[in-house]
C-alpha cells in the first residue's frame, strides 16, 4: 500500500502545484489514481473544461473538490447540486460562487447537513434565509442566526426560537436590530443574556444599562468589561456586591477617573493593582496607591505614565528594590 502511495506521490505533487501547466492538468485529470484527480480538482488554475469533466468523476471526493473550487462554473455547480452524495451537495451549498437559484434548490434538500451549508452561505437570498428560519433542523436555524448576512427581520423571527443556541446566535449577530436586542435582555436563558452583555458590535448602551441589573453575576461582569458601557453604568457596577464585577470595571479601558478613585480604596489586591495600571487613573489616586502595603501595586504606580515626578522620587527610595528600580527607570525616561 505504501509503495503505491509512494509511486503516485510525484503525480499528486504535480497536480497540486500552481506552476503546473494547463495541458498537464488536463492529462492528470484522467489519472487512474483518485488522489491525483482530487489534487487536480483542487488546483486553482485548473481549466473550466477539466472541472466539467471531473464533475462526473466516479470518485465522490473528486466531485467534492470540484464543488468547492471557486472557479467551478455555475452550471457545473448546478449539476452537482443534484449529486446523489450529500457531501458533494454540501460542498456546493457552502461554495460562495453558487448561484442563488441553486442555493434555493438546496434549501429544499432532504438532508439537514446540506441545508446547513445553505444557511452558512453569504450569497443566500433573504427569502431563503426566511424559509430556513423555520427549518426543523436546529443546526440549520443556528447557522441562519449566525450568518452576518441574515436580514434583521429574519433575526427578529429567530429571537423567539425555542432553542437557546439559536437565540445566542441572534444576540451575537451584528445585524440584529436594537429592538430585538432589547427583547433579549429578558431572555430566560442566562447564556443568551451573557452573549448579549459581551457583544461589542452595535450594542446600544441602553441594553448594557439594563443588563447591569441582571441577577446573574457573570452577565454583570461582561457588562463591566464591555467597552461600550457608559460611565454612568460603570459607576453603578463599581458598587456591585460581587468582587469580580468590580474587577471587571477596573479592567474596562473606558472607566472614568472618578470611578477608579473609588475602586482604589477597595480591599481586593487585584482591584488596586488594576487601578494602578489603568491609563485613566489620575495622579492624585496614584499618589494614594504609592503608599499601598503591597509592592506589586507600588511597582505599577511607578510604571504608570500619569504618576507625578515627585511621587516617583519618593518611590525611588522605596524599601523594595523592584519598586526602586521601576521608579528610577521612569524618572530617567522623563529627562
Amino acid at each position: 500500500m505504501s509503495n503505491n502511495k509512494n509511486s503516485r506521490q510525484p503525480r499528486i505533487d504535480v497536480a497540486k502545484s500552481s506552476k503546473t501547466t494547463r495541458r498537464k492538468l488536463r492529462q492528470l485529470a484522467s489519472d487512474p489514481s483518485g488522489e491525483v484527480r482530487q489534487s487536480v480538482a483542487r488546483n486553482p488554475h485548473i481549466p473550466r473544461a477539466v472541472l466539467r469533466q471531473l464533475a462526473s468523476d466516479p470518485n465522490e471526493k473528486v466531485r467534492m473538490e470540484v464543488a468547492l473550487n471557486p472557479n467551478t462554473p455555475p452550471a457545473v455547480l448546478q449539476q452537482l447540486a443534484s449529486d446523489p452524495e450529500e457531501d458533494v451537495r454540501k460542498c456546493v451549498a457552502i461554495n460562495v460562487h453558487t448561484s442563488r437559484a441553486t442555493l434555493q434548490k438546496l434549501a429544499d434538500d432532504p438532508d439537514e447537513w446540506v441545508r446547513d451549508g445553505v444557511a452558512q452561505n453569504p450569497r443566500t437570498s433573504p427569502a431563503v434565509f426566511l424559509q430556513l428560519a423555520g427549518d426543523l433542523g436546529e443546526g440549520v436555524r443556528w447557522n441562519v442566526a449566525g450568518n452576518p448576512n441574515t436580514p434583521p427581520e429574519v433575526l427578529e423571527v429567530l429571537a423567539s426560537d425555542p432553542n437557546g443556541l439559536v437565540r445566542i446566535g441572534v444576540a451575537e449577530n451584528p445585524r440584529t436590530s436594537p429592538a430585538v436586542l432589547l427583547q433579549l435582555v429578558d431572555d430566560p436563558n442566562v447564556l443568551v443574556r451573557s452573549a448579549l452583555a459581551a457583544k461589542f458590535i452595535k450594542i446600544p448602551p441602553a441594553v448594557l444599562q439594563l443588563l447591569a441589573s441582571d441577577p446573574d453575576g457573570d452577565v454583570r461582569l461582561k457588562v463591566a468589561r464591555n467597552r461600550n458601557t457608559l460611565p454612568a453604568t460603570l459607576q453603578k457596577l463599581a458598587d456591585d456586591p460581587n468582587g469580580l464585577v468590580r474587577i471587571g470595571v477596573a479592567e474596562n479601558p473606558h472607566t472614568p477617573p472618578e470611578v477608579l478613585q473609588q475602586l482604589a480604596s477597595d480591599s481586593n489586591l487585584e482591584m488596586r493593582y488594576l487601578v494602578a495600571t489603568h491609563p485613566n487613573t489620575p495622579p492624585a489616586v496614584l499618589q494614594q496607591l504609592a503608599s499601598d502595603p503591597e509592592k506589586i501595586v507600588r511597582e505599577q504606580v511607578a510604571e504608570n505614565p500619569n504618576t507625578l515626578p515627585e511621587v516617583l522620587t519618593v518611590l525611588a527610595l522605596d524599601f523594595d528594590p523592584d519598586v526602586q528600580k521601576n521608579a528610577l527607570k521612569a524618572l530617567q525616561a522623563r529627562h
